[in-house]
């Protein structure tokens, strides 16, 4: 994703299906709680959008929660911290679980919800209020996403820009030295909640962009 616009691709849709087919699964289940978690560059945004599209295909209703939004730290202070250290800020704990929570139980409940927002592009305050009425799938898409409570949970696994080359490639880089830095700080985090995943997508955009596949966790 460039800004807010999507640059959806093939493997985009592809990837939607596969999770589309697990979730149909659960359609016993009244309401439905998908999270879609995975460092920068995995493309967490275009599934969820091409997943909601899938389901409003079917005639299910869809919300897309875009987790990363939803910080402790205030947009100033959020900005000093980046440029004291040169390169994005990513952490867990900058997020407000309680509120991400309140915000799942509104939408388990079929209640409407305003929910503290922070527009990541330009830093700006704002109230999202959101009606959950009629709607049968929350998605949650972002870095931590799998931390939060739901009925399936996918990791986004793309390790490419961690391999031996790419850090060497890096080093000769210096440009993308500290964009180098934030990746493998996000894969780290993100690797960590790997206990919490029902299933993981392997993609290999190096080799083929077209290639992934689903894989449950054990």
């Amino acid at each position: 994703m460039i800004g807010d616009v999507l640059i959806l691709k093939p493997f985009h849709e592809q990837v939607a299906k596969k999770m589309y087919r697990q979730i149909s699964k659960l359609k016993r289940q009244k309401k439905i709680v998908v999270t879609i978690a995975g460092e920068s560059g995995t493309g967490k945004s275009e599934i969820a959008h091409q997943l909601r599209i899938l389901l409003k295909l079917k005639g299910e209703k869809a919300k897309i929660f875009h987790l990363d939004n939803y910080y402790n730290t205030s947009p100033d202070e959020r900005t000093e911290v980046r440029k004291k250290k040169g390169m994005d800020f990513v952490g867990d704990h900058e997020i407000v679980w309680e509120k991400v929570e309140t915000h799942i139980k509104a939408f388990r409940a079929g209640k409407k919800a305003t929910i503290p927002f922070v527009d990541l592009y330009t830093n700006e305050k704002d109230f999202l209020i959101t009606s959950f009425k009629n709607a049968h799938v929350l998605i949650i898409e972002g870095l931590y996403a799998t931390k939060a409570s739901a009925d399936l949970r996918f990791l986004i696994d793309l390790t490419y820009h961690d391999t031996k080359d790419q850090r060497v490639a890096r080093k000769k880089e210096k440009q993308n030295y500290f964009r180098g830095k934030v990746l493998e700080k996000e894969h780290e985090a993100v690797q960590s909640h790997r206990p919490l995943v029902d299933y993981f997508i392997k993609l290999d955009k190096e080799k083929n962009p077209i290639t992934s596949r689903l894989i449950k966790a054990k």
